[in-house]
């Protein structure tokens, strides 16, 4: 039963530092072993685990299977804050994918479970984000209505992280073409980004969780709307580039690897850490 509650620790972990490769290893033994002990809890965080590897890689569909797993097993767990924290992501994958009716039925019982939760109302902050994101790209929703839940988030923030909160709330300004208040939550939501991230001790992995998917485009001060169809139609292109370009990046510069020491928008320091996106405008520092 250790081995496989620590495995599920250690395979989520990986997800969570973007080591995407790992992961599925340790996951997959994780799974076996879950199986094995008949143990439908930790089995439940594994196929929620990699769910949300598959969403960051922009996978809907096998992300939208691990997510329906892990709920079938969250139940026989009675895992109910499992289950509510899944059912939101089920959601967000049928949203990034643009089936809207099926993320609002996920959504909307997402933020119905949530709800009854008593005395903790702040938890249920998540769920209403999401909401409102949707909401807002469907054109349902007042500037004055993400206002609302955009100060609750503030306020919730002395008991929890808010940094995907603040990001699904600059998304939603965007949606309705309020740039000024969208940048103000994506840069709550990057400083907080960066605050969590230099909780992480080891260099190499602290750039590694910065730069999941997800994080580039929680990072810098200028709000963008997160267009998921042209990274994936570039990701050939910057392959075939990455191929041919890197014995000849690597002779002019192995100290830096890849990637610019400095930002050339803004003049960010890139030494330390090598981000592949930087941190305070967002401008890419892979050399071309």
């Amino acid at each position: 039963m250790y081995e496989s509650t620590l495995k599920t620790a250690l395979g989520g972990y990986h997800v969570f530092i973007g080591h995407y490769v790992k992961a599925k290893e340790i996951i997959s033994e994780a799974i076996g072993v879950c199986k094995k002990m008949n143990d439908p809890n930790n089995l439940g965080m594994c196929h929620r685990s990699l769910g949300l590897m598959y969403l960051d890689q922009q996978n809907w569909n096998e992300a939208q299977t691990q997510f329906k797993k892990a709920i079938v097993n969250h139940q026989k767990a009675e895992h109910r804050s499992a289950y509510e924290a899944t059912i939101l992501f089920l959601g967000l994958s049928y949203y990034f994918e643009k089936k809207y009716d099926k993320a609002k039925e996920s959504i909307d019982k997402a933020v119905l479970i949530t709800a009854r939760r008593k005395n903790i109302s702040y938890y249920d902050v998540s769920a209403r984000a999401v909401q409102v994101l949707l909401k807002s790209k469907l054109g349902e929703c007042s500037e004055e209505d993400i206002d609302q839940i955009a100060d609750e988030i503030i306020n919730s923030s002395s008991v929890k992280a808010i940094n995907r909160e603040c990001f699904y709330i600059s998304q939603s300004y965007l949606n309705i073409d309020k740039q000024k208040k969208a940048d103000k939550f994506q840069k709550i939501c990057s400083k907080g980004l960066l605050v969590s991230a230099n909780k992480i001790s080891d260099d190499k992995y602290k750039n590694d969780y910065l730069n999941t998917r997800l994080h580039k485009n929680m990072l810098g001060n200028k709000a963008v709307k997160y267009e998921f169809e042209k990274e994936k139609t570039n990701q050939k292109i910057n392959k075939v580039k990455n191929s041919q370009s890197n014995i000849l990046v690597k002779s002019i510069c192995p100290q830096y690897g890849n990637f610019f020491n400095f930002c050339p928008s803004c003049a960010y320091e890139n030494i330390k850490y090598d981000f592949r996106f930087c941190p305070d405008c967002g401008t890419s520092l892979e050399r071309r």
